[in-house]
């Protein structure tokens, strides 16, 4: 008869406090506590603390009780819950963090599509004298008109080229009605079933109509064509990315989701809806510069495109508007922000630093503000998309303040007073007062700007010839050392200081408890209390992981905070802290092997899925080195290496059930052989988890069964089942099950 399986999992890890060590501890479990989870927890809990209000009793009748103070041992919680996990919490609702996101989109190629028309206003347009004029940084009365379009559309072209490389982009530049349909169907297939991006510039045309026509030319440009958006649908099918710069963009965004609503009803009505691989029109994506009934502002001191700059190159736009706004020292220019030095890049420099400032407050905005399906589709999806929504909340705090509304699909709520964007001008107000110094300029102010040279594109040249050039020095004068921001530090300490004033505390529910996607108790669950608010910081952490300074103490708390609970470990993977994690595994620092073994335990605890992205990655080979290292302390680099080693054994075993490839490969790493000799170690966690892990891989495997059979694990196994420890009794005959009953691994866990 089939020996039914016993679920694996029935016996937790040691607590974080144990398995880390005393510098990565959040917190040390109080000696007091009565649900310890392990007979060495009890036992140092009973000796070791005075003041533990179990030890007192104890002492003061030391001749007269018996040492059957184990009560608190027995009745530990995993006893009183057979080791079973406990239950979500009710209404828990929590949304998957990878892959099964609805609407993802894959940009396949762009339509840039420029209607400027610049020697000829639109009819509609009155403009303001003097007022803005720069079109993607390029002053189009500087030159010849057809000069002048070509070079906008190469600086257009290489800004949305800085936002994603990997993508084809087609400036198509004043097209005519038949034109601009070539080119939207071209574009449909090629891109086959993935997105196309269409950007629409109609600076030079009328404004749209409210029935939802754009407009572009005739062939002679003697007339304007209107151009429905029904046409444009058809054109370029579905899905698509949509940016509509232009006044009264408002109609456009709205007559769009109205025809899109109609076509899906219809599809739905005549066909079921859309077949595989097709997605509806609604789940598009659009970008709209103005509400229907304003117009762009035509501050000369902005850029007439001030939509597309701030979406397509924001950092410059951010850097002039701030200096608008702001008074600073030495008279710094528009001029001299343009040629601050660096390179986006690359983190080390002034410009690379401030991008990445802003790449982590625009996420942490995103992430404190929009519901967590939202921010997972936009801000976790295709890297063009998540630039483009991050760029857009620059673009909402700038252009309200010009009585401007740009506005979304889906709808976002409103941003620009946000309190994370004080923490920007600050990050931006210390790298200019370095400026004048870092450019060489006079205390006094006087600064030579370069001269016809304008735009993003100039600014980017000048930018790399400074870095190319040798610093100049005078005499024994040293070259300025630019001080980077304390940013992140400061982030790093407000995160600190959330966990270590009690991170792990529950709340009662309320407007600021709890947090979306904790888990929502909407159907009014009889427990009242929920986890904190996340902390702000999260989107941040997962940025510091790219700097190698901040990058141990960034994972330290990192692994503080997913030892709070499953909740705070789908939180992390919801962020998107898992690809960064995975690379992590190539590095090769000593350092952090002790901090990530602990986190991608925590992360294989909560979600066994990722079993399949350690073997694609052969990120399992980084746990089985550090299995295989001999107890030798010239070799192994480990604080409490058996409680690491234990952690990885669970790791491997992890990835190994119901898994053959993880088997195989656990196999071929010789994780089996070194189960095997950890069988005999004076720590019980490493002797549970190696018997567990042996019971992992051979499950199934023929064989494996009768490589260890011929070995004589069985017999080890067997030896076990009197150990001192419970749990590893219990591990060590999960493991004899598991290979002399071949019939077990067919039978229903139980």
């Amino acid at each position: 008869m089939a020996t039914p399986k016993v679920r694996m999992w029935s016996m937790p890890l040691r607590d974080a406090a144990d398995t880390l060590p005393d510098a990565y501890s959040p917190r040390r479990r109080d000696s007091s506590e009565p649900d310890s989870d392990t007979e060495r927890e009890w036992a140092s809990a009973s000796r070791s603390d005075p003041s533990s209000s179990q030890t007192q009793p104890l002492a003061a009748s030391h001749e007269t009780l018996d040492p059957v103070l184990a009560i608190p041992y027995w009745s530990a919680k995993r006893h009183l819950t057979c080791g079973n996990p406990s239950p979500p919490p009710a209404g828990a609702a929590l949304f998957p963090w990878r892959g099964s996101a609805p609407g993802k989109l894959k940009t396949a190629n762009a339509a840039l599509v420029l209607c400027l028309n610049i020697d000829v206003d639109p009819p509609d347009i009155v403009k303001t004298n003097p007022c803005a004029v720069l079109e993607c940084w390029v002053d189009p009365h500087s030159m010849p008109s057809h000069k002048a379009l070509e070079a906008i559309g190469s600086n257009l072209q290489h800004q949305f080229e800085g936002l994603s490389v990997k993508i084809p982009y087609k400036p198509i530049l004043d097209p005519s009605y038949e034109d601009l349909r070539r080119f939207c169907m071209t574009l449909r297939k090629q891109a086959k079933d993935d997105t196309v991006l269409f950007y629409y510039n109609g600076h030079g045309v009328p404004k749209p109509t409210a029935s939802g026509e754009m407009w572009c030319f005739n062939k002679n440009y003697t007339q304007y064509i209107p151009v429905s958006l029904m046409e444009v649908q058809a054109w370029l099918g579905s899905p698509g990315v949509y940016i509509w710069d232009c006044s009264a963009a408002g109609h456009l965004l709205q007559n769009f989701n109205t025809f899109a609503e109609r076509r899906d009803r219809e599809a739905n009505m005549q066909r079921g809806g859309y077949p595989d691989g097709l997605q509806p029109f609604m789940n598009s994506l659009q970008l709209a510069a103005c509400a229907a009934h304003e117009q762009l502002p035509s501050c000369p001191e902005l850029p007439a495109d001030v939509f597309t700059a701030c979406l397509t190159s924001p950092i410059d736009i951010a850097l002039r508007y701030f200096i608008m706004n702001h008074q600073l020292p030495y008279n710094i220019t528009a001029e001299m922000v343009g040629q601050l030095p660096g390179d986006l890049k690359d983190r080390r420099t002034p410009l690379g630093e401030l991008n990445w400032v802003f790449t982590a407050i625009t996420d942490t905005i995103a992430w404190t503000s929009f519901p967590r399906d939202v921010f997972t589709r936009l801000y976790r999806s295709y890297l063009l998309i998540a630039s483009l929504f991050r760029n857009f909340l620059l673009a909402e705090r700038i252009m309200k303040n010009y009585h401007c509304t740009p506005h979304t699909h889906p709808a976002l709520p409103a941003t620009n007073t946000h309190p994370m964007w004080a923490a920007w001008d600050l990050a931006v107000d210390t790298c200019l007062r370095q400026l004048p110094d870092l450019l060489g300029a006079h205390p006094d102010g006087s600064y030579a700007p370069a001269t016809n040279q304008v735009g993003s594109t100039a600014a980017k040249a000048r930018r790399t010839q400074r870095a190319a050039e040798p610093p100049a020095k005078t005499g024994k004068e040293k070259p300025y050392a630019y001080i980077p921001s304390r940013f992140f530090a400061d982030q790093l300490t407000a995160f600190e200081v959330w966990i270590s004033r009690g991170g792990s505390a529950l709340t009662r529910r309320g407007p600021q408890s709890g947090g979306e996607g904790v888990g929502d108790d909407a159907g009014g669950g009889s427990d009242p209390l929920v986890p904190r608010r996340p902390p702000d910081q999260l989107p941040i952490v997962l940025q510091v992981l790219l700097s190698q300074p901040h990058r141990l103490r960034a994972l330290i708390l990192l692994s503080q905070f997913v030892d709070l609970g499953p909740w705070a470990v789908h939180l992390v993977l919801t962020i998107g802290i898992f690809p960064y994690i995975s690379k992590l595994l190539q590095a090769a620092g000593q350092d952090l092997r002790p901090v990530l073994i602990f986190i991608w335990a925590r992360i294989l605890a909560v979600d066994a899925s990722v079993q399949s992205d350690l073997y694609t990655t052969q990120g399992y080979k980084y746990f089985a080195n550090v299995l295989a290292v001999p107890d030798d302390p010239a070799h192994l680099m480990l604080p409490n290496a058996s409680e690491h080693k234990a952690m990885c054994a669970f790791i491997l075993s992890a990835i190994a059930r119901d898994f053959p490839h993880g088997q195989h490969a656990c196999w071929r790493e010789r994780v089996f052989d070194n189960c095997f000799e950890r069988l005999d170690e004076g720590d019980f966690l490493l002797r549970q988890w190696s018997a567990l892990c042996l019971g992992q891989i051979w499950d199934g495997n023929d064989e494996i069964r009768v490589y260890g059979v011929d070995r004589g694990t069985q017999d080890k196994l067997i030896a076990l089942l009197s150990d001192d420890s419970p749990e590893v009794r219990m591990s060590s005959s999960l493991s004899t099950v598991l290979v002399m009953d071949a019939e077990a691994t067919r039978a229903p866990y139980a």
